[in-house]
């Protein structure tokens, strides 16, 4: 045999090798890192006693949230030992002067001489409560003591900070979220950027995906947006009409980065007071299956 010939069958035998040998390597649609980092919530109560000097008489408190990434809920009981005195409180973040988070007193309540109240607390920020009087205890009856219960519970959300494009979370496709649509008070009013949560994955291969809004965070009106890997250009959006609903948005995607946006569209109030409830939000977090069309 000539010299070509038995390079022409070495070859013939490679060829045949490589297409028939075996089955050919599947490539997985995303890599398998998740940015999922959890960690055990606070929960921190403390009892501040004090005293009513006079009628006019107001004390200030500061609490100071713990720093869980993802934040939490404070909630305040403040209660009096002289009726008809009726306690109430004002709540701000701290270095905010115009308006209140909570300003408010019993007057009026189930328990006049018991003020209730309480609101999203963001990571490592303080808050000034001034304890106030409603109706004030005839004069001879002061000083009136008064005890304020102040309770932080925080909420595990392995994913934050995640708040922005730039801070999105690495998630594979195939991948069930559940996060916490929180945002706390950094300032007197509360708007509803804080409340987005961004999330990051990349395509070896296109495919379509779907994404699942499976259990929704108590009565938040949700949105759920896919992106291109700016975060600026909106490749799919859908979302819920009034609140509370489950929905499911898709988009067909080549090779590359993409980004997705869980989001707020229409928050529940964040705070209560009174005879009020407190928002479902804070114990419901909200369920995404990100997964593939096949």
């Amino acid at each position: 045999m000539s010299p070509r010939s038995t390079i022409q069958l070495l070859a013939s035998v490679l060829i045949t090798t490589t297409a028939c040998g075996g089955p050919e390597e599947v490539v997985p649609l995303t890599d398998p890192l998740h940015e999922c980092q959890s960690y055990a919530p606070s929960t921190v109560s403390r009892a501040v006693p004090g005293r009513y000097l006079d009628s006019n008489d107001e004390q200030q408190v500061i609490l100071t949230a713990p720093e869980d990434l993802g934040g939490g809920f404070i909630e305040l009981v403040l209660t009096t030992e002289s009726p008809p005195l009726s306690p109430g409180f004002i709540v701000r973040a701290e270095g905010d002067t115009a308006g209140a988070i909570i300003a408010a007193n019993a007057v009026g309540t189930a328990d006049p001489t018991t003020m209730r109240g309480g609101f999203s607390a963001a990571p490592g920020q303080r808050y000034v409560v001034v304890i106030t009087q409603g109706l004030g205890a005839p004069a001879g009856e002061y000083p009136v003591k008064f005890n304020l219960d102040y309770t932080f519970t925080g909420t595990m959300d392995c994913y934050e900070g995640n708040d922005s494009p730039e801070t999105a979370k690495v998630v594979p496709v195939a991948t069930t979220i559940q996060a916490h649509a929180m945002a706390g008070y950094t300032a007197n009013r509360l708007t509803a950027t804080p409340y987005d949560d961004w999330y990051r994955f990349t395509l070896n291969r296109g495919a379509k995906l779907e994404a699942a809004l499976v259990a929704a965070p108590g009565g938040h009106r949700m949105r759920i947006r896919f992106w291109g890997e700016d975060g600026v250009t909106q490749l799919a959006a859908e979302g819920g009409t009034r609140g509370g609903e489950i929905f499911t948005v898709g988009n067909t995607f080549g090779l590359g980065t993409f980004l997705m946006s869980v989001e707020v569209a229409d928050p529940e109030p964040a705070d209560w007071e009174g005879d009020g409830d407190a928002p479902t939000f804070w114990s419901m977090p909200y369920t995404v299956e990100l997964r593939e069309v096949l």
